[in-house]
């Protein structure tokens, strides 16, 4: 007969990829990225939930007859 031989199946758990993210251009409020590493693909949301950007843009607008400058104030 012939000789047999046992095979032991060694599995190993390759250690998870850190993501290195390559951001797409945004489109319809999402921003597709695919990882330089290891080729992953994800979709990240291109506005943050829960934070309102329009107001933060009011203080960015002067209130209208207001000086172009704070530096211009009134001193008198």
């Amino acid at each position: 007969m012939g000789r047999r031989t046992e095979l032991e199946v060694v599995t190993e758990d390759a250690p998870a990829c850190v993501h290195h993210w390559v951001l797409g251009d945004p489109s319809e409020g999402a921003i597709p990225a695919r990882c330089k590493r290891c080729g992953g693909e994800r979709v990240f949301a291109a506005r943050v939930e829960g934070v309102d950007r329009s107001e933060d843009d009011r203080d960015l607008v002067a209130p209208s007859g207001a000086e172009s400058s704070p530096n211009n104030a009134d001193l008198s």
